[in-house]
C-alpha cells in the first residue's frame, strides 16, 4: 500500500509539474522543454555572474545565483 502511494504521490508530482511547464510555454514565458537550466547557465556566463548552484531534497529544489564579482 505504501508503494502505490508513493507512486500516485510521485506521478501527481510530475503531473503539476508538466501542467505548469505546459502553461508557462502557453504564456511565452517559454518557448521549448528542457533548455531553460542550459539557457540560464549560458547568459549568466556571458553577463559575467557566476554559474547557478541547484540542490535538491526529497521536497524541495533550491537555486541560487549569484551577482557577478564587482
Amino acid at each position: 500500500m505504501v508503494r502505490q502511494r508513493q507512486k500516485t504521490f510521485l506521478h501527481g508530482i510530475v503531473t503539476e509539474t508538466l501542467l505548469f511547464a505546459e502553461a508557462m510555454k502557453s504564456l511565452g514565458f517559454v518557448n521549448r522543454f528542457g533548455y531553460g537550466v542550459q539557457r540560464a547557465q549560458a547568459l549568466l556566463s556571458q553577463n559575467g555572474n557566476p554559474a547557478a548552484e541547484f540542490y535538491f531534497d526529497a521536497h524541495s529544489v533550491l537555486v541560487k545565483i549569484y551577482r557577478r564579482p564587482a
